[in-house]
Order: structure tokens, then C-alpha cells, then sequence
């Protein structure tokens, strides 16, 4: 599968651009994330390809699904949101270069059985990056929103590694404008 994959999504000589192809990681009805190093810094890094065949709505989403992540996980001074390190167009697609999230998926940590009280601290740290989205603090060059939407979020969009949390994949979140006002009527 893993050179089938790649052939399918444009990687020549284990190559895009600046980044050195390892491995697949994941894939999905969007692209495919690859176990990547970034041969400018010499880091290992995750890059999800989105290809130009997926079509512009969906480019768009991602640029700004990135955008969006990138600013909540700086936002997050606990580091439960993956870090998107760039964004740039390829020949091949839209590349978003992040930190790997390491450790498993959340949905394959509920299947093996997890005991109550770490049930407990995952919830309580998912809710706690869902209140920071959710009364996001913006910026003062991002005036346009005050709340983002992951749009997303479900156990195989959280990896869980050791008793920490990585929220992921926030290509179809939603950023919104609180109303400031009470109307009742």
C-alpha cells in the first residue's frame, strides 16, 4: 500500500519539494499524511498532501483549516493542538508541514478499554481545548472571528500518548462571530 499511495499522490524518489519522504502515516477521503523530514532544518515532521485533483473548495478548506489550527495551538500553552510548522502550494497539492502527533489514535486506546479516571483527565483535556476554541482569545490582525469550530472532532482526530492529548486535522473547522448582544426579541 505504501508505494501504491505515494505513486497515487505524485511522490517521485521518496521526494516532494524540500521534504524527504519516510512513510505513510495515515490517509483519508482528503489526502494522505506522510512521516516526512524537512531537508532545509533536518526535523522529522508530518506533511498531509491534500492533492490539486481534490479540487479548490477543498484546497481552501485546508489553507484555512491550517490557519486556524496553527493559531489555536499556539493559543494552547499545553500543547494538546499539533503545531502546523507551514503551509505552501506544490505541484502535487496544498502541503501542510506539522509536528507529528505520536502515541495512538483515541478511538484504538477505547477499543483496547481505558479505566474511569483516564477517561476522566482525556475528557477534561479535550473540553479545556474546546473552551479556548470556543472563546478564542483572536488576535489583533484576526478581528474577523472570536470562536473556531473544529467540525471534525471525533476519536480518530485525537491521538493519545502516554497521558497526553494532540487534537489533529482541522481541515473542516468553522471560525464564528459571537454576538455580543443579549436580543430577546
Amino acid at each position: 500500500m505504501r508505494h501504491i499511495a505515494m505513486r497515487d499522490y505524485g511522490v517521485h524518489k521518496n521526494r516532494i519539494g524540500r521534504f524527504r519522504i519516510r512513510d505513510v502515516i495515515d490517509h483519508g477521503e482528503y489526502g494522505i499524511v506522510y512521516r516526512a523530514v524537512n531537508l532545509d532544518t533536518l526535523s522529522e515532521i508530518a506533511l498531509k498532501l491534500v492533492p490539486k485533483k481534490k479540487g479548490e473548495d477543498v484546497l481552501d478548506a485546508h489553507r484555512r483549516g491550517a490557519r486556524v489550527q496553527k493559531l489555536l495551538a499556539d493559543a494552547d500553552r499545553r500543547g494538546r493542538v499539533v503545531k502546523i510548522l507551514s503551509v505552501r502550494d506544490s505541484k502535487q497539492g496544498l502541503l501542510i508541514e506539522m509536528e507529528e502527533a505520536f502515541g495512538e489514535k483515541l478511538q484504538d486506546k477505547i477499543r483496547s478499554g481505558m479505566d474511569i479516571s483516564f477517561s476522566i483527565k482525556i475528557a477534561k483535556d479535550i473540553y479545556q481545548v474546546l473552551q479556548i476554541a470556543h472563546n478564542f482569545p483572536g488576535e489583533e490582525d484576526e478581528p474577523s472571528f472570536n470562536a473556531i469550530i473544529h467540525g471534525d472532532l471525533k476519536p480518530s482526530n485525537i491521538f493519545v500518548d502516554g497521558d497526553k492529548i494532540k487534537l489533529i486535522d482541522f481541515g473542516s473547522s468553522k471560525e464564528t462571530r459571537k454576538s455580543l448582544s443579549n436580543d430577546s426579541g
